[in-house]
């Protein structure tokens, strides 16, 4: 039931009106424009991260590959020998002409546990490294995900909270003021009700978000960013699945399977220098070098062999590793295709609330020319519905953000300014044709009409520009009044 359509001499009920009425024009809700288009929040987020609990072994394959190679199957060798008990006479007999002997000397193994199999094993550690590193990035971007995806939850969580505690108060208002309405039998029960589970709403939802970021104890963020300029972001589908593609081909391709072995490699090769010092029984004691090969040849070769399991080992990491990158293309598809889904429920939002506006236009306007069949609790409502449709662009904001840091999560070493492009609203509404409109008003206008009606007037046709007649002998009252309105929304011009 309209409230004003009766009662209008009843006093209080006329203070109740009045309250609402200044409830609607004196604060009314600011909506969200979405035209910021910095990427400076995300540029910032992308890079912040925290300590891993993963260890990188592709570390530890590297300085072990360095071990390898650097170990080039030179060793230094020694000897000592002393006979024990030795009769001169008796032992000389026997061919034991010294009681103790020394050998210094190195050793070099080329072949099998030397210098080329060391190269080899290398290089086998070597060829491991890229995978590796690979599955620590993963690990590692997983972890440093988690932690943006809390950060960025308790940014926007900011954000709704600004929103629902400037509802509170709103909502606070109109209860006072439809509980005295109640009173006074000039409003319904229902309608006390319904503002009532709408407080209760609020307040849940407050203390959700407050207790959240309790638990999370996270400091509050200090970007440089507010709900009111946000950018609306949008992701290069293209780039994307280019990257990723890129990734999996240069690891597939650094892996193709070489056998590392060949067939001496089983065969032990080993020359050596030594000097030898002799303490001899009868006689100047003697001290000279010597030289050699130590040559070992196995009765069975295995090198096939050797090299066939190798094969096996890279061909099951080989299909572990397409298996990974697999699920992280899946992965990638699967949020940019969620990404999509959250910017379409944008849109939608957007234009749901662009209705909602003009629907709150029309009534303010019809309460401005004291229409008293205008219900203020529908344009309060309508006010109110604005407020959610902007809790809802930022619910949508906070799950395109999180989706687009998922899929940077997934590329290495790429920034996130080459994946993500700001946009605006409107560019999701280009093919709607936008006419420009001008408008002169001439001074009779304003004998027949207020200042509140043709503004709602030019509004409503969406007029850019606007020529006002002006004289020095007019009563401009009207017509200053219409021009102020007019200031912030128009081009506005006079004509003398």
């Amino acid at each position: 039931m309209p409230i004003l359509a009766t009662s209008q001499n009843d006093s209080l009920y006329s203070i109740m009106a009045f309250e609402l009425k200044k409830l609607i024009f004196e604060s009314p809700y600011q909506a969200k424009n979405f035209t910021d288009t910095s990427l400076s929040y995300l540029n910032e987020i992308s890079k912040k991260n925290t300590t891993s609990n993963n260890i990188d072994r592709s570390v530890y394959l590297e300085k072990r590959a360095e071990q390898l190679k650097k170990d080039i199957g030179v060793d230094f060798t020694s000897g000592y020998q002393q006979n024990i008990n030795l009769d001169p006479s008796s032992d000389l007999e026997e061919n034991i002409s010294y009681s103790g002997r020394v050998q210094l000397g190195v050793e070099w193994d080329l072949l099998n546990n030397g210098l080329l199999e060391n190269r080899v094993r290398s290089q086998m550690i070597s060829d491991r490294v890229n995978r590796e590193k690979l599955q620590y990035n993963i690990a590692v971007n997983g972890e440093q995900y988690i932690y943006r995806f809390d950060q960025t939850l308790i940014l926007f969580n900011q954000f709704k909270l600004e929103l629902l505690n400037q509802r509170l108060i709103q909502i606070k208002k109109q209860y006072k003021i439809i509980q005295d309405l109640v009173l006074l039998r000039k409003s319904s029960k229902e309608e006390l009700i319904k503002v009532e589970m709408e407080l209760t709403e609020t307040e849940s939802l407050i203390n959700l978000y407050e207790s959240y970021a309790e638990y999370m104890q996270i400091e509050p963020s200090s970007f440089d960013i507010s709900s009111q300029t946000i950018p609306l972001i949008d992701l290069d589908y293209t780039r994307i699945f280019e990257l990723v593609g890129l990734q999996s081909d240069s690891l597939e391709n650094s892996s193709e399977f070489k056998p590392y072995f060949s067939w001496y490699h089983q065969m032990s090769l080993k020359p050596y220098f030594r000097y030898n010092y002799y303490d001899i029984l009868q006689g100047p004691n003697r001290g000279y070098f010597a030289g050699g090969i130590n040559l070992s040849i196995p009765l069975n070769f295995s090198t096939q062999l050797n090299n066939e399991v190798e094969y096996e080992k890279w061909q099951y990491d080989n299909a572990q590793f397409i298996r990974d990158q697999s699920k992280l293309q899946e992965d990638v598809l699967n949020s940019a295709y969620d990404f999509r889904h959250h910017l379409k429920s944008f849109i939608e939002h957007y234009q749901k609330r662009k209705l909602i506006s003009e629907k709150l236009r029309i009534e303010k306007a019809r309460l401005k020319i004291s229409d008293k069949y205008v219900d203020p609790i529908t344009i309060l409502k309508l006010d109110d519905d604005m407020l959610l449709e902007d809790l809802n662009l930022i619910e949508d904001l906070q799950n395109l953000y999180l989706k687009a840091l998922k899929i940077h999560s997934k590329l290495n070493d790429v920034a996130i300014n080459e994946i993500v492009k700001s946009v605006t609203p409107n560019d999701f509404i280009q093919f709607i044709e936008k006419k420009d409109r001008s408008i002169y008003v001439w001074s009779s206008t304003f004998d027949n009409y207020t200042s509140d009606f043709l503004n709602e007037y030019i509004i409503y046709n969406e007029i850019n520009h606007v020529i006002v007649s002006v004289n020095k002998y007019e009563k401009t009252e009207e017509k200053w009044k219409l021009m102020k309105l007019l200031k912030e929304t128009n081009d506005l011009y006079f004509m003398l």
